[in-house]
């Protein structure tokens, strides 16, 4: 693998794995639960909103936003994606007045949700039309910088609850 040509979406995959020595990239602070083989990583979501989050504890809001780019990436071929991570990363967008982000990924998930004929993709074509909207109560809150936006963590994990800041 030496000398081999990546992607960017696959640098980051690989840095977020801890894996930066063959992705050229420097590595994050993280790495996912469970032993890495060597033919194959096992990244899950939780993993790569665990990595967003210490980010954004950090304050360092556009290596959130790089980790969650690349997990958006793998999630739109997954067939059960996490959409919790849209969520986030859509949050992120419309908190950091990066709205041409926001619209290129409202596009996507919409294009998606064509696609498939599953839960996932009624989900996905709900939080695209209300991204879309600019009168939409979620575009109104999370564009406010007045408005606090509070990401919860799991379902048992209140220690990761975060305010997301403007």
């Amino acid at each position: 693998m030496k000398g081999a040509e990546f992607s960017i979406t696959r640098r980051r995959l690989l840095a977020i794995a801890g894996l930066a020595l063959m992705a050229d990239t420097p590595a994050l602070a993280f790495r996912p639960s469970g032993a890495l083989k060597a033919k194959a990583i096992r990244t899950k979501a939780p993993d790569f909103e665990t990595a967003a989050l210490m980010h954004l504890r950090a304050q360092e809001i556009e290596q959130a936003i790089a980790v969650l780019d690349a997990a958006v990436e793998r999630e739109f071929r997954s067939p059960s994606p996490s959409l919790r991570l849209f969520d986030l990363l859509g949050t992120l967008y419309a908190r950091k007045q990066r709205l041409e982000d926001l619209t290129a990924l409202t596009v996507r998930m919409e294009v998606a949700a064509r696609r498939r004929s599953d839960r996932f993709a009624v989900a996905m074509h709900g939080r695209a039309g209300n991204w879309r909207d600019e009168g939409s109560k979620w575009r109104r809150d999370r564009a406010n910088p007045q408005a606090t936006i509070k990401w919860r963590g799991g379902k048992f994990a209140k220690q990761d609850d975060i305010v997301i800041a403007a």
